[in-house]
Order: C-alpha cells, then structure tokens, then sequence
C-alpha cells in the first residue's frame, strides 16, 4: 500500500481507533470498579473474623500471650499483609510509565506519518500519553529516591517487615 492509499483509508480508521480506545476504556473502568467492590468485601469480611477473635480476649495479657504463638504471629501478619510496600507501587509506576510512553512514542510516530490526514490527532494523544508516561517514570524515581532515604528499604534493596512489637525477635 502507499502512502496516498493510507491517507485514503484515514478518515474510516480514525473513528475505528476512538471507538476501540473507548471500549477500551470502559472495559478498563469497570474492572477497577468490580477490583474496587471485591477488596471492599475481603476488608469488611477479614475485618469482622479479626473483631470476633479479639473479642475472645478478656484482658491485655491474654492477647499478648496469644500473639506470642504460632496462630497469634499469623494473626499478627494478617493484619500487615495488606499494606502496599513502596517497592510494588514503584513498580507500577514504572511499569505504568513504560507503557504511557511507548503508547506516547508510537501516537506521535504515527502523527508525522499521516501529518497531512489525521489534522493533528495522532500527535495531540501522542503528547499526552508521552507526557503521562514521563509523569509516572519521574514519580517512580522520585518515589524510589524518598523511600531509600527515609529508610523504607532493608540493605538487600527490598522493603522492610513491620514487626510485631510485643513479639521480640
């Protein structure tokens, strides 16, 4: 195909593209909602168990003895285990800056091939998706720059573990 047969096929594939990005972003919508209500549900759930067992415990002191056993260090761990750790949202920084970026350089690369048919488009998105991409990547270093200086990370690079303060190790 030449360039003259692709700038006539332009106007009937510009639509095509918004109608699919669009698809695409309710799809992407809806899944973060359904995400959203499901972790919703497991919080209030794992919420109740955790009020019913430590409504078992009549004093400080039973408590205390109970997580200094196996079942009160996972206990314990349940209640932490949720917590995003700056090392996974560092890397979906990246991962989501990587991605904005590509999507940005291929838009504009696409710009400048149908400069003379798509009036702009191609470029405008082009933009915006680089300059998301470029905010997520910045963030991430950011991110990773704060996190080690505050003390986030352990020696090994990776995150450290709340501990239990009444368990001592």
């Amino acid at each position: 195909m030449g360039h003259s047969q692709l700038e006539g096929i332009m106007p009937f594939l510009l639509p095509i593209l918004i109608s699919i990005s669009f698809i695409v972003m309710v799809g992407w919508v809806i899944g973060i909602c359904v995400s959203a209500m499901r972790h919703r549900v497991n919080v209030r759930t794992q919420t109740e168990l955790h009020n019913r067992l430590l409504e078992k415990f009549d004093s400080a002191s039973e408590f205390a003895a109970y997580l200094q056993t196996e079942a009160g260090q996972r206990f314990f761990d349940s209640l932490i285990s949720d917590r995003v750790t700056p090392t996974s949202k560092i890397l979906g920084s990246i991962q989501n800056g990587t991605i904005l970026t590509i999507l940005g350089v291929g838009l504009l690369f696409l710009g400048m091939i149908y400069r003379a048919s798509d009036e702009g488009v191609f470029t405008i998105f082009g933009v915006i998706a680089l300059a998301l991409g470029a905010g997520f990547l910045i963030s991430a270093g950011i991110s990773y720059h704060l996190s080690k200086t505050w003390g986030l990370f352990d020696a090994t690079g990776g995150t450290q573990q709340a501990r239990n303060p009444i368990i001592q190790p």
